[in-house]
Parts: structure tokens; sequence; C-alpha cells
């Protein structure tokens, strides 16, 4: 849905999208030195379209990192990829979304 989100970018490791109803924002944090990447809920009381959304937006997400970490093996070979991850972490991380 259009105007949805609105996203800004603070510094080079971080993104912020605040929802429409200003109910609760979500915050991704890309930290090289502990290699994670945090997402992070602001918010005491996130209304429910706030969390439908939110899963909407974390599961493209994890589509996105599971295509770096494990994409087209035929173009990228596993030492050159940009991303390397534990197979069984993406979809632990998806069974646990609100509304997965």
């Amino acid at each position: 849905v259009k105007n949805t989100w609105r996203t800004f970018q603070p510094t080079n490791t971080n993104i912020d999208m605040y929802y429409r109803d200003m109910s609760a924002s979500l915050s991704i944090h890309f930290d090289e030195d502990e290699n994670v990447i945090k997402v992070l809920r602001m918010g005491s009381n996130p209304s429910i379209s706030y969390m439908m959304q939110e899963t909407v937006v974390l599961h493209e997400f994890l589509a996105e990192l599971d295509v770096l970490a494990f994409g087209n093996a035929e173009e990228i070979e596993e030492q050159n990829r940009l991303l390397r991850l534990d197979p069984n972490i993406l979809v632990e991380i998806r069974e646990s979304l609100s509304f997965s």
C-alpha cells in the first residue's frame, strides 16, 4: 500500500522505517564489527495494522537476505557472496514472526 512507511537512513549502517499511524517504527542496524543484523521495534503499543505490516516487511527483508546468502550458486561462488548465513537461521526467524 502506497505511503504505508516512511524511511530514513540516518547513517550508512541504519535504516529507520516509520509506520503511517505512528504507533511504532522499525529500525534495521547492520553491525560489521559484530557481524550481526539487528531489527528493533520502537514503540510501546504498536497497532495490529502495524504488526501485520511489520511481518510483511520482515518476510521481504528475509527473502532478500536469502538471495544474498544462498542465491544463484551458478553465478556467484560461496566464498564471493556478500553474506554468509547458517541456512537454518532464516527458517527459525520466519517462524518467530507475529503473523507468519
